[in-house]
Protein backbone atom coordinates (compact mmCIF):
# COMPACT_ATOMS: atom_id res chain seq x y z
CA UNK A 1 0.00 0.00 0.00
CA UNK A 2 2.87 2.38 0.66
CA UNK A 3 4.33 1.83 -2.73
CA UNK A 4 1.05 2.81 -4.76
CA UNK A 5 1.04 5.67 -2.05
CA UNK A 6 4.42 6.88 -2.86
CA UNK A 7 4.08 6.14 -6.67
CA UNK A 8 0.43 8.56 -6.17
CA UNK A 9 2.58 11.57 -4.71
CA UNK A 10 5.45 10.98 -7.45
CA UNK A 11 2.77 11.36 -9.94
CA UNK A 12 1.20 14.49 -8.21
CA UNK A 13 4.25 15.90 -8.34
CA UNK A 14 5.26 15.64 -11.84
CA UNK A 15 1.61 17.01 -13.00
CA UNK A 16 2.21 19.87 -10.37
CA UNK A 17 5.88 20.63 -12.05
CA UNK A 18 4.70 19.86 -15.74
CA UNK A 19 1.45 22.60 -14.66
CA UNK A 20 3.91 25.04 -12.92
CA UNK A 21 6.44 25.13 -16.63
CA UNK A 22 2.76 25.18 -19.38
CA UNK A 23 2.04 28.37 -16.65
CA UNK A 24 5.03 30.11 -16.59
CA UNK A 25 5.07 29.82 -20.56
CA UNK A 26 1.57 30.97 -21.54
CA UNK A 27 2.52 34.09 -18.68
CA UNK A 28 5.65 34.89 -20.63
CA UNK A 29 3.73 34.17 -24.25
CA UNK A 30 0.99 36.60 -23.26
CA UNK A 31 3.57 38.89 -22.60
CA UNK A 32 5.45 38.85 -25.42
CA UNK A 33 2.68 38.82 -27.76
CA UNK A 34 0.74 42.16 -25.76
CA UNK A 35 3.80 44.28 -26.95
CA UNK A 36 4.50 45.78 -30.28
CA UNK A 37 6.59 44.02 -32.75
CA UNK A 38 8.24 46.33 -34.55
CA UNK A 39 10.22 45.45 -37.52
CA UNK A 40 11.79 46.88 -40.75
CA UNK A 41 10.99 45.09 -43.72
CA UNK A 42 12.84 45.58 -47.10
CA UNK A 43 11.86 44.71 -50.59
CA UNK A 44 8.23 45.24 -49.41
CA UNK A 45 6.30 47.61 -52.21
CA UNK A 46 2.69 47.65 -51.70
CA UNK A 47 0.34 48.95 -54.71
CA UNK A 48 -0.13 52.08 -54.24
CA UNK A 49 -3.31 52.38 -56.14
CA UNK A 50 -5.53 50.19 -54.22
CA UNK A 51 -8.65 52.90 -53.43
CA UNK A 52 -9.67 53.15 -50.04
CA UNK A 53 -12.00 55.05 -47.82
CA UNK A 54 -10.42 57.16 -45.42
CA UNK A 55 -12.52 60.26 -43.17
CA UNK A 56 -11.36 63.51 -44.21
CA UNK A 57 -10.95 66.51 -41.61
CA UNK A 58 -14.92 67.62 -41.67
CA UNK A 59 -15.27 63.59 -40.92
CA UNK A 60 -16.48 63.02 -44.73
CA UNK A 61 -16.12 59.65 -45.87
CA UNK A 62 -13.89 59.68 -49.25
CA UNK A 63 -11.67 57.30 -51.01
CA UNK A 64 -8.69 57.99 -51.64
CA UNK A 65 -5.33 55.69 -52.85
CA UNK A 66 -1.51 56.15 -51.56
CA UNK A 67 -0.21 58.06 -54.92
CA UNK A 68 -3.19 60.51 -54.94
CA UNK A 69 -1.68 61.38 -50.94
CA UNK A 70 1.53 61.51 -51.75
CA UNK A 71 2.75 65.14 -50.46
CA UNK A 72 4.84 64.16 -48.26
CA UNK A 73 8.48 62.31 -48.17
CA UNK A 74 6.58 59.46 -45.54
CA UNK A 75 3.25 57.81 -45.29
CA UNK A 76 2.51 56.47 -41.62
CA UNK A 77 -0.92 53.99 -42.09
CA UNK A 78 -2.59 53.13 -38.96
CA UNK A 79 -4.96 50.36 -39.21
CA UNK A 80 -7.72 50.02 -36.70
CA UNK A 81 -11.32 49.17 -35.97
CA UNK A 82 -13.50 51.37 -34.31
CA UNK A 83 -14.10 48.45 -31.70
CA UNK A 84 -10.71 47.91 -30.95
CA UNK A 85 -9.79 49.40 -27.63
CA UNK A 86 -5.85 48.83 -28.07
CA UNK A 87 -6.75 51.44 -30.93
CA UNK A 88 -8.71 53.63 -29.11
CA UNK A 89 -5.38 53.69 -26.50
CA UNK A 90 -3.05 54.52 -28.89
CA UNK A 91 -5.67 57.52 -30.54
CA UNK A 92 -4.96 58.94 -26.80
CA UNK A 93 -1.34 59.82 -28.22
CA UNK A 94 -1.44 59.58 -32.22
CA UNK A 95 -2.78 63.61 -32.78
CA UNK A 96 0.02 64.73 -30.76
CA UNK A 97 2.54 62.32 -32.67
CA UNK A 98 0.98 63.74 -35.89
CA UNK A 99 1.79 67.20 -34.95
CA UNK A 100 5.23 66.54 -33.33
CA UNK A 101 6.91 64.69 -35.50
CA UNK A 102 7.71 66.04 -38.76
CA UNK A 103 4.45 67.12 -40.17
CA UNK A 104 5.56 68.59 -43.36
CA UNK A 105 7.57 65.49 -43.77
CA UNK A 106 5.57 62.83 -42.21
CA UNK A 107 1.69 61.83 -44.14
CA UNK A 108 -0.38 60.39 -41.37
CA UNK A 109 -3.31 58.43 -42.69
CA UNK A 110 -6.09 56.12 -40.76
CA UNK A 111 -7.50 52.89 -42.14
CA UNK A 112 -10.49 51.36 -40.73
CA UNK A 113 -9.96 47.48 -41.29
CA UNK A 114 -13.19 47.07 -40.69
CA UNK A 115 -14.95 49.03 -43.28
CA UNK A 116 -15.54 46.36 -46.25
CA UNK A 117 -14.06 48.80 -49.06
CA UNK A 118 -10.36 49.04 -46.88
CA UNK A 119 -10.18 44.90 -46.85
CA UNK A 120 -7.93 45.06 -50.35
CA UNK A 121 -5.38 47.57 -48.93
CA UNK A 122 -5.37 45.10 -45.42
CA UNK A 123 -4.56 42.31 -47.69
CA UNK A 124 -2.03 44.53 -49.56
CA UNK A 125 -0.25 45.57 -46.08
CA UNK A 126 -0.46 42.05 -44.75
CA UNK A 127 -2.70 43.80 -41.79
CA UNK A 128 -3.38 39.91 -39.46
CA UNK A 129 -4.24 42.30 -36.34
CA UNK A 130 -4.76 45.74 -34.90
CA UNK A 131 -3.46 48.28 -34.36
CA UNK A 132 -0.85 48.38 -36.84
CA UNK A 133 1.29 50.90 -38.20
CA UNK A 134 3.15 50.74 -41.29
CA UNK A 135 5.61 53.72 -42.67
CA UNK A 136 6.39 53.83 -46.01
CA UNK A 137 8.92 55.96 -47.80
CA UNK A 138 8.62 57.77 -51.54
CA UNK A 139 9.99 55.22 -53.19
CA UNK A 140 7.01 52.97 -52.03
CA UNK A 141 8.78 50.60 -49.51
CA UNK A 142 7.46 49.65 -46.08
CA UNK A 143 10.32 51.25 -44.19
CA UNK A 144 8.75 50.19 -40.62
CA UNK A 145 6.06 48.26 -39.36
CA UNK A 146 4.22 47.79 -36.01
CA UNK A 147 1.29 45.16 -34.84
CA UNK A 148 -0.15 45.49 -31.61
CA UNK A 149 0.32 48.53 -29.29
CA UNK A 150 3.08 50.89 -29.50
CA UNK A 151 4.43 53.38 -26.52
CA UNK A 152 4.32 57.31 -27.96
CA UNK A 153 7.81 57.56 -27.18
CA UNK A 154 8.87 54.15 -28.74
CA UNK A 155 7.20 54.87 -31.82
CA UNK A 156 8.78 58.24 -32.01
CA UNK A 157 12.12 56.81 -31.57
CA UNK A 158 11.71 54.27 -34.59
CA UNK A 159 10.44 57.69 -36.74
CA UNK A 160 13.32 59.65 -35.40
CA UNK A 161 15.93 57.10 -36.35
CA UNK A 162 14.50 56.34 -40.05
CA UNK A 163 13.47 60.13 -40.80
CA UNK A 164 16.80 61.07 -39.48
CA UNK A 165 14.87 64.15 -37.43
CA UNK A 166 14.17 64.85 -33.38
CA UNK A 167 10.57 64.64 -32.65
CA UNK A 168 8.59 67.56 -30.29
Amino acid sequence: MEASESKGNSLKYIFGAIFLVLFIAAVIFRWHFSTAYVYKETGFSPNQDIEFLIYNEAGEAVLATQSDMWEKDFQMLFFYTERCSVCQRMEEFLPDFEKGCAPEKLEFIRVDVSLMHNSRIANEYRVRGVPMISMINREGDEVMSAIGFIRERDLRRQVEAIMNITCS
